[in-house]
């Protein structure tokens, strides 16, 4: 059976439709992805804000990758920090919160540029077990860790009574 002009146009129109669909579906769904990031990104930034108990919000342009380990003596918060000198780092300590910021800046021009620049900023949650006296930090090849050590349970004694 042979087809006429047509049949033969009518299926070319509906291949180039079915191609411009396939496109055009792709293309909705990148932007969907993108636009789910966006708003991921945005939430996060919402409920850090919330989450914050100081009465000024400080922005920041980038956050610094941490791990939080926990021994038996405390807990050790590990922040990757490469490039950025010593005396770009500031911590503080407000009651149960642990504040970490600085700025990474690039003096240099860049042809291409990966690494994050600007201020960071993180904040950590210190359970009431830590010795807040005894917090300390450390600052080597790139990361910073923070020694979070637990405060030393007293044991309990046992208190005589005089029979009078």
């Amino acid at each position: 059976m042979r087809r006429g002009a047509p049949e033969l146009v009518v299926g070319l129109l509906l291949a180039v439709l079915l191609s411009s669909y396939v496109v055009y579906t792709r293309r909705v769904v990148r932007d969907l992805r993108a636009e789910a990031q966006r708003s991921s990104l945005m939430y996060a930034r919402v409920l850090r804000a919330q989450t914050d108990t100081s009465a000024e919000f400080e922005h920041a342009d980038w956050t610094p990758p941490s791990d939080i380990y926990e021994t038996e003596s405390g807990y050790v918060i590990a922040m990757d920090l490469p490039g950025i000198n010593r005396e770009g780092v500031e911590i503080d300590l407000d009651e149960n919160r642990l504040v970490v910021k600085g700025t990474r800046s690039v003096e240099q021009p860049t042809h291409r540029s990966e690494r994050p620049r600007g201020k960071f900023l993180r904040t950590f949650s210190i359970p009431g077990s830590v010795d807040h006296g005894a917090i300390g930090a450390e600052y080597k090849d790139g990361v910073l860790n923070i020694r979070l050590p637990k405060r030393r349970e007293q044991k309990a004694q046992k208190i005589t009574v005089k029979v009078s």
